[in-house]
């Protein structure tokens, strides 16, 4: 028995003990008014109740019939291809929603995502928008799976090239080796850096900032070509941004 119907179940045991406990306090006279009194009381209480529970019967059925419209589309098993480029992840987002009305996701994005990577889907496609934290700018992805393309031109985006996004791909290759190379004192790699839960990153985020060995000099350079923001002026605070920029990439 699902859980609805154990409660239902139980719900139709106390109003049956109650009116019964009742009827015998009143030696069996169905006119006692105290039974009477009592009798009603179960009854509404019965009543409220299977109200309650048929209507949390139907939210579980919808959420069941959507929780598989969801788990088919299968989104974080796909593959995406860069399509779009943005100024920011809000514009992004507004001008893939824009463009149907009967998506399965919701209008932040799929459940369980976060902030700078979300998953859109529904009879049109799956749909991946990622962040740069840095930059603030955003890319919109289109799972290779899709049938139906993305409209040319897209309202705000800008088209990505097959060139551009190879050389952005070399760039963060290249400053991921330097980054690894400058933090391997740490004694981790990115791969086990970014497998870390978040409290296992702030500690050894703290160890990163407290190793001498890793020179000031050495943290400018390897930020300056990575493009890190002027803003973070400090050694530790460049260490930080280069290790959110393992996190992102």
């Amino acid at each position: 028995m699902s859980r609805i119907e154990v409660a239902q179940l139980e719900l139709l045991t106390a109003k049956t003990n109650a009116q019964s406990a009742a009827l015998k306090a009143a030696d069996g006279n169905v006119d006692d008014e105290a039974y009477v009194k009592s009798a009603r009381v179960a009854e509404k209480i019965y009543k409220s109740g299977m109200k309650r529970l048929r209507g949390e019967a139907a939210q579980e059925k919808e959420a069941t019939a959507h929780q598989k419209s969801l788990d088919s589309l299968d989104m974080l098993n796909l593959e995406y291809s860069k399509v779009y480029n943005f100024e920011s992840l809000t514009a992004a987002n507004i001008a893939l929603r824009a463009l149907a009305t009967d998506w399965v996701t919701p209008a932040s994005g799929r459940r369980g995502g976060n902030k700078w990577r979300k998953y859109h889907g529904g009879p049109r496609g799956c749909f991946l928008i990622i962040g740069n934290k840095t930059t603030g700018k955003a890319t919109l992805c289109a799972a290779n799976s899709n049938v139906k393309d993305l409209p040319d031109p897209m309202m705000g985006g800008t088209p990505v090239t097959e060139d551009a996004d190879t050389d952005e791909e070399e760039d963060v290759t290249s400053n991921l080796g330097e980054i690894a190379v400058l933090f391997a004192c740490g004694g981790k790699t990115l791969v086990e850096m970014k497998a870390m839960d978040s409290e296992e990153q702030k500690v050894h985020l703290a160890k990163l900032m407290k190793d001498r060995g890793i020179k000031a000099a050495r943290v400018s350079d390897v930020a300056a070509a990575a493009s890190c923001p002027s803003e973070h002026g400090t050694r530790d605070k460049r260490i930080k941004w280069l290790f959110n920029y393992i996190l992102e990439h």
